[in-house]
């Protein structure tokens, strides 16, 4: 089974994974959150241990919490207090995340035991996409891991330059933390999702999944500084995985909306305010690329006046 496929633009950016820490939920991290949690009225996080107990216990009980997710929120950023919270980070962190994971979102199809999964040619299982998901549709992209871990990264990417600008020590509290959620997902869809048991399978596709994120972030800021076509190259090379016929319309409307989203990231005033923010529709960046340019319409002169020597 093949959960991805490999890049070498971005596996050759980076390849030190000497201080990763991707696989263990530490105890008192969680346990600290909880109790947050649990004098705060906010939701634990979800994990593989609690998301079984929360089950069992739901089934006996049709109670809904009142209120709405808004004062969850709210309650959350009571309980955040100062953003060097290590443990409130980490709740945070989880709401933002959530947003990022959701324009990808998939499931896998229910097959029989006589019933194979569908594949795309690289052997990648096929899923079918949730209703949020509109990535998929919008730019004819494959149902796929591979899919949903670079859409994923990408708006994960978005959140950091905005995270940036927060003192040091700030920014890499917050980015572990993004970035750690990111890792739990991954980790649990390779198990929920295509029944990966092998632990060792998994850390090998996790490492795989780090060096990406890596060298996404190089290419990405590149773009950024050089200009539109070396974006659209990254973009190119990560989530269309350089297929020669993609639309280049498609590339010019992620290069508008991750220009508009970083425009929209700007007007954030605090960092623990991210847990409010909603990603723009994609589909909306359309109508700004069908704009005809200015400078179309501008006659073409050619200056051939030799200068004196």
């Amino acid at each position: 089974m093949v959960l991805m496929s490999r890049y070498p633009c971005v596996r050759c950016i980076a390849r030190s994974t000497a201080n990763l820490s991707l696989f263990g939920r530490r105890a008192p991290i969680f346990q600290t959150w909880a109790q947050i949690a649990k004098y705060s009225g906010l939701p634990l996080p979800s994990t593989p241990k609690n998301s079984q107990v929360n089950s069992v216990q739901n089934k006996g009980s049709s109670k809904k919490p009142a209120g709405e997710p808004g004062l969850a929120i709210k309650s959350l950023q009571k309980a955040l207090g100062s953003a060097s919270t290590t443990y409130s980070v980490y709740g945070a962190a989880e709401i933002i995340f959530k947003e990022c994971a959701r324009h990808a979102a998939y499931k896998m199809p229910k097959a029989g035991a006589s019933e194979e999964i569908p594949t795309t040619e690289n052997g990648e299982e096929i899923g079918i996409r949730e209703v949020d998901a509109q990535w998929y549709q919008e730019f004819d992209l494959p149902v796929t891991f591979s899919t949903w871990s670079q859409v994923t990264m990408l708006h994960m990417y978005l959140l950091v330059v905005r995270i940036r600008d927060m003192s040091p020590h700030l920014v890499q509290l917050w980015q572990k933390n993004l970035q750690d959620q990111f890792f739990f997902a991954a980790e649990d869809g390779m198990v929920i999702n295509h029944e990966m048991t092998s632990g060792s399978v998994r850390a090998k596709y996790l490492k795989d999944l780090y060096v990406q994120w890596r060298g996404l972030i190089a290419a990405y800021d590149e773009g950024l500084v050089r200009g539109d076509a070396v974006l659209a190259g990254a973009i190119w090379r990560n989530i269309f995985q350089a297929n020669s016929e993609v639309d280049i319309r498609h590339l010019a409307q992620i290069v508008s909306y991750i220009r508009h989203t970083l425009q929209d990231l700007d007007g954030i005033l605090a960092v623990p305010e991210l847990v409010n923010f909603k990603f723009m529709n994609i589909s909306a960046e359309k109508a700004c690329i069908a704009l005809p340019s200015r400078t179309m319409s501008e006659p073409f002169e050619t200056d051939h006046k030799k200068q004196k020597v």
